[in-house]
């Protein structure tokens, strides 16, 4: 077995490789889940046909990108137009209830990633459209945060600093 010397401060610590690549798989996992998040809550998802789908119907998906992609989604209209959903927009109504009852269900996997909808939302939707929304909706993800809201941080790519930084 293959060992190492990585030193922290003026101490040494001998780590295997295995080791290593389990921190490594760590770190992109979490670089990953930045990057997927700050292009949901970015991307104008209406060009990109196949991506809500992919995100949607994926166990990889973190539960604070699909809460994300929810918000994207414009939940009051499809709220209130259930049983009035234009044909061509059918598609859409079905993404939009299997995401619904894929949240509700727990089928995707935990974030390590903080998101909380009500803030990085608060300018987009008005008391009437916040009301029809069910509560489990508007429910905070737990997790490291990070300011996706942030106009002035901007970094390569146009994400937050925090998010370019992991990929620097």
């Amino acid at each position: 077995m293959t060992s190492f010397y990585i030193q922290f401060g003026q101490i040494y610590y001998e780590v295997c490789e295995s080791q290593l690549f389990a921190a490594y798989k760590t770190a992109r996992a979490e670089e990953a889940e930045a990057i997927d998040l700050a292009y949901l809550l970015s991307a104008d998802l209406d060009v990109h046909e196949g991506t809500p789908s992919d995100y949607i119907q994926s166990e990889e998906t973190t539960q604070a990108q699909a809460l994300a992609l929810y918000w994207r989604m414009q939940p009051a209209y499809w709220i209130e137009n259930d049983s009035n959903i234009p044909d061509f927009q059918e598609f859409e109504h079905e993404w939009f209830q299997r995401l619904s009852r894929n949240l509700q269900n727990g089928f995707y996997k935990s974030s390590s990633i903080g998101f909380d909808p009500l803030v990085f939302f608060q300018d987009r939707f008005k008391k009437p459209e916040l009301s029809i929304i069910p509560e489990f909706f508007k429910q905070k993800i737990r997790g490291r945060e990070i300011d996706f809201l942030s106009v002035y941080k901007r970094g390569d790519g146009g994400f937050p600093s925090e998010v370019s930084a992991l990929t620097a």
